[in-house]
């Protein structure tokens, strides 16, 4: 399915599943699309209406390189994204920069959100030097040579076409635009002196063998923000909620029974 957000013209596709209160939003990461939740939507969707949408620059919304791509801008999308559904208020969740997306949009409009559930994320990628260095090498990579920097980078995808239809579709692509400016934009991220400010209840998912997000990151937002609790998922890569499915919809469904 299609809408155009009314806050900010932008055409996201989106992806509805059964119905119940409270409504759970969920964004995939950099370079991602609605697979990236694997089978959670359908598995949280016997009690709960469920919506995975698309952020601009990836996948199927839309994606020119003149669009702004900044958080900040997938935080306005957010809030249109939610105006267009009538959603008052909603469980916000987040996969990896859809996570960080997440937490800036409860600091930015509180009122609107249940919970949080923040998968393989972090609030403070600029405090880790090492981070920041692979993100910035990142950055020179997808700029010399974006096609086959986005080739290697989803090699071990292309194993799993069942899980990974992107790495197949070349109309999923994220747009080069986004794709860089969200590395430099996560590189400079550092929430974590504003996480004492999000007083809704939230759910951290993280794995000690995340390649991408390092493990001490995810427990450090854990610890900060004010009414958390961390599920740590054993043998999963960064794409906890792909390959783990049950065990996250299960972990997502108990908190949201609390």
């Amino acid at each position: 399915m299609e809408l155009k957000n009314p806050a900010t013209g932008i055409k996201h596709y989106y992806e509805i599943k059964g119905e119940g209160n409270p409504p759970v939003v969920l964004l995939h990461g950099w370079t991602g699309n609605v697979s990236r939740w694997g089978r959670v939507p359908s598995l949280l969707s016997s009690k709960n209406r469920v919506i995975a949408y698309e952020l601009r620059g990836h996948s199927l919304s839309d994606k020119g390189n003149d669009l702004d791509y900044s958080l900040d801008s997938h935080v306005k999308d957010l809030e249109g994204f939610l105006d267009a559904l009538g959603i008052e208020r909603a469980v916000i969740g987040g996969h990896s920069m859809g996570g960080m997306v997440s937490l800036m949009f409860a600091l930015k409009r509180p009122e609107r959100v249940e919970k949080l559930v923040l998968a393989a994320t972090a609030a403070g990628l600029a405090a880790d030097e090492k981070v920041v260095d692979r993100l910035m090498f990142g950055v020179r990579m997808f700029s010399l040579m974006f096609n086959f920097t986005l080739w290697m980078k989803n090699r071990k995808k292309r194993k799993a076409p069942d899980l990974y239809p992107d790495a197949f579709d070349k109309k999923m692509k994220p747009s080069k635009a986004a794709t860089i400016e969200s590395l430099v934009e996560m590189s400079q991220l550092d929430l974590r002196d504003r996480l004492k400010e999000i007083k809704v209840p939230a759910l951290v998912i993280a794995t000690e063998t995340d390649e991408t997000i390092p493990v001490h990151l995810s427990k450090q937002l854990a610890e900060l923000l004010p009414d958390s609790r961390l599920i740590m998922v054993e043998n999963a890569s960064h794409q906890i909620p792909v390959e783990k499915s049950d065990e996250v919809a299960a972990a997502i469904r108990k908190f949201l029974d609390e």
